[in-house]
């Protein structure tokens, strides 16, 4: 699932000029990065998912040239491709189908989104 989520670090990048992984550093509180936590994964969990929800929450209306449908869209993505947890990341049809690493359904939403922001729609 690492391909999926550097595909989401990219397209954040794209919008906001720095990856998922620079700026979910950033926006872990010190105690829990990766660096120095001692714990579970499991305990740091809820940590790390807040901190990549405030990383996406940046990624403002301002910052793109879609409409709020596409953006939500948008946002929707990210969040399925940057998920900390990797049983959790991807796409919610290729994991209920048993698909690890699917991409197909991400390049596809992509394609959408990409011509409705040279349409302007």
């Amino acid at each position: 699932m690492a391909d999926v989520y550097h595909v989401g670090s990219l397209a954040l990048f794209l919008f906001t000029g720095d990856g998922a992984t620079t700026q979910l550093a950033r926006a872990l509180d010190p105690s829990h990065h990766w660096e120095v936590w001692t714990g579970s994964s499991n305990e740091v969990m809820p940590y790390i998912r807040r901190a990549t929800a405030d990383v996406i929450s940046k990624v403002r209306q301002s910052d793109t040239q879609l409409t709020d449908a596409k953006h939500h869209d948008f946002l929707a993505l990210l969040r399925c491709l940057l998920e900390p947890d990797p049983s959790l990341r991807g796409h919610p049809r290729d994991r209920a189908e048993g698909v690890s690493n699917g991409m197909q359904r991400f390049i596809s939403r992509f394609d959408v989104l990409s011509a409705s922001a040279r349409l302007g729609h």
